[in-house]
């Protein structure tokens, strides 16, 4: 089981009307950390807990792996 930081570029979203000049192709990056689930070619998927008894999952984020920038292993553990 891998420890991960996980960096993306986010989306944003603005409900109001916006000025042309106001709108910007700056790029903010989101990151969490937490076990890496798996990576797979649409999504990386991370949880903040598993439950080594029944293998299941807690605290899922899915990213889309087309925004993901960057995967960071900050550690390893066996299960």
């Amino acid at each position: 089981m891998r420890w991960v930081e996980v960096a993306w570029v986010d989306a944003d979203h603005n409900a109001g009307w916006v000025k042309d000049k106001q709108v910007d192709d700056e790029e903010d990056l989101g990151y969490a950390c937490g076990l890496l689930v798996r990576k797979k070619r649409n999504f990386v998927t991370i949880a903040h807990q598993h439950n080594r008894g029944s293998g299941d999952w807690r605290g899922i984020l899915r990213t889309p792996t087309g925004m993901v920038c960057n995967i960071h292993v900050n550690g390893t553990h066996s299960l």
